[in-house]
């Protein structure tokens, strides 16, 4: 039936345009995916390069004396947030909520040692939430990436399109169609079309929710420079982000006089009646101390699409003044959240987090193939002399795709090697990627294809080998140690690190193989590289314009 409703000439066409779309986007994709898959666990990351920051202390009996002491604070102002984690099993943390340039939004997140003094921001490393605004943005910045990403991900979609009309006819046969054995293109082009079947539900997902998010980062970004003023902006803000209803927000026609606030276990107890099946993480408060004061009891309900809560009572009384949970989530919430937690999988617990994990290896892998595949469909099998194309496209899939996994390699033994009071901590993190992911283009784009691929594959299965090395070097917490104590967070990295690294490791001998006893004229063939420089006088090939 499927193969009626489109001629060949028609699948022809559209596996053209799939295949031109696939290379245009597929490295800027590889990017996203990779650091996508990573910052799923944004959270555990966040605790591994942060060793201040792992071993929480945050109970509600300390809430109230952590409350009195940020609310003092210059920085505050009346509108803080303190948090104490997921089920009050993590760090202490304060943020305090202001405008910065050109009126954005910003907020400053601060963690408590265990004497509740806050700890200088300087010393808290943000690779984890670097890796992710590489993710949305390939790490161009200011909103040109976020741009591109969203043009990317709308050639995306169409690219997704174009592929299930391909397959549509034969979806079955693909789908079961995986052969192994010495011919390796086929391998690779079966195992192309297995994942981006399985995993096509995820991929329009994924490309739907991008789009969203870089469009409205777009029209937030224009709003934010049209608005009169900082007040109208506040207002756009209290609309559009969700569950926010505590950063500076509100009217300002008069003061307000002073007011008792009540005890921040209180108020916790108060939203656990309304809300009985929250987990409480964190308590924001705005105009705190005065008589308009709110407090936002913030919180997670388990196995809900938008994962996140709150209920909002007022700080002097404690009467119910608004409630954003399951079943009762305001439009605004709706929209901008929903999205969001589809995006990043941030529902459904555990098990759900792994499944996006691996589908966002799994799509990294899908444009990575689906590059090295177009270049073997160019390959002319029985001629020395190979297309300048092929061999140009071979270089850059090396060095970019690989030089992204490097840079966050190296950013990662940054965190480690960096002593926490250097200056400018993180922009030198922010740095080591950015010199590990051209290092790798440059060695990509000097060396042959095949040897670049096996000396970066190699060189990557080190790098991340290391970082658990590194991680029990100075901070002391080996797997062991780790799982012991029940830093479960440190030891899912740990394996995720260790796992990276068997990955590449074997991904080098793969590609060493194949450059060995592979066909001779492909690009990936060393017996190629050998005997063209043999003839040329340097290392590469003949290549026809």
């Amino acid at each position: 039936m499927a193969a009626k409703m489109f001629s060949a000439q028609t699948i022809k066409r559209f596996t053209s345009i799939h295949s031109w779309i696939g290379i245009c986007t597929g490295m800027a994709l590889f990017i996203a995916f990779f650091c996508g898959a990573l910052v799923i666990y944004e959270h555990e990351l966040h605790q591994w390069t942060n060793p201040d920051l792992r071993r929480g202390f945050g109970d509600a009996a300390l809430l109230d004396k952590v409350v009195a002491k940020v609310a003092v604070d210059p920085t505050a102002k009346g509108n803080f947030s303190v948090s104490l984690g997921d089920e009050g099993q993590g760090p202490v943390k304060a943020s305090f909520y202001e405008f910065g340039e050109g009126r954005r939004f910003v907020a400053h997140t601060r963690a408590l040692d265990a004497r509740l003094d806050l700890i200088s921001q300087q010393t808290i490393s943000g690779l984890a939430h670097h890796i992710n605004h590489i993710h949305f943005t390939l790490g161009i910045p200011g909103a040109l990436g976020y741009n591109l990403m969203g043009v990317v991900s709308l050639v995306y979609a169409l690219a997704l399109i174009t592929g299930l009309i391909i397959h549509l006819p034969h979806l079955l046969k693909d789908l079961f169609g995986l052969r192994t054995g010495k011919n390796l293109k086929k391998m690779w082009t079966d195992a192309h079309n297995v994942i981006g079947v399985l995993s096509l539900p995820f991929h329009l997902m994924f490309a739907i929710t991008a789009v969203v998010f870089c469009l409205s980062f777009t029209i937030n970004e224009m709003l934010a420079d049209v608005m009169p003023s900082k007040q109208a902006y506040t207002e756009f803000q209290s609309v559009v982000m969700a569950g926010f209803e505590h950063g500076g927000g509100g009217r300002r026609e008069a003061p307000a006089a002073p007011a008792a606030m009540l005890k921040a276990a209180d108020l916790i107890a108060a939203a656990q009646r309304h809300a009985p099946q929250m987990r409480v993480t964190g308590v924001s408060f705005r105009d705190y101390g005065t008589e308009r004061a709110r407090a936002t009891v913030e919180g997670r309900f388990r196995n809900a699409i938008i994962a996140k809560g709150s209920v909002e009572l007022s700080a002097v009384d404690g009467s119910l003044k608004k409630m954003n949970v399951p079943g009762l989530r305001d439009g605004a919430t709706l929209l901008n959240s929903g999205y969001m937690e589809l995006h990043i999988g941030n529902y459904g617990g555990e098990v759900i987090k792994f499944i996006y994990f691996v589908l966002g290896l799994a799509g990294a892998f899908l444009f990575y193939s689906g590059n090295l595949l177009w270049v073997e469909t160019r390959r002319k099998s029985r001629s020395v002399e190979q297309p300048r194309s092929g061999w140009v496209m071979a270089q850059l899939t090396v060095g970019i795709c690989l030089g992204c996994c490097l840079g966050v390699g190296l950013a990662l033994v940054g965190n480690k090697v960096l002593p926490a009071t250097f200056a400018d901590r993180g922009t030198w993190e922010q740095n080591l990627y950015h010199a590990g992911f051209f290092a790798a283009v440059i060695w990509g784009l000097a060396r042959p294809p095949a040897r670049a691929a096996i000396e970066l594959l190699y060189a990557l299965a080190a790098v991340y080998l290391a970082l658990p090395l590194l991680n029990m070097v100075v901070t002391g917490d080996n797997l062991v140690r780790a799982a012991r104590e029940g830093l479960w967070d440190i030891v899912v990295i740990d394996v995720i690190f260790l796992a990276c690294a068997a990955g590449f490791f074997a991904m080098a001998r793969a590609t060493q193989r194949r450059a060995r006893f592979g066909q001779p004229n492909s690009v990936w063939s060393l017996a190629s590289s050998a005997a063209s420089a043999k003839t040329t006088g340097g290392e590469k090939p003949h290549v026809a314009a």
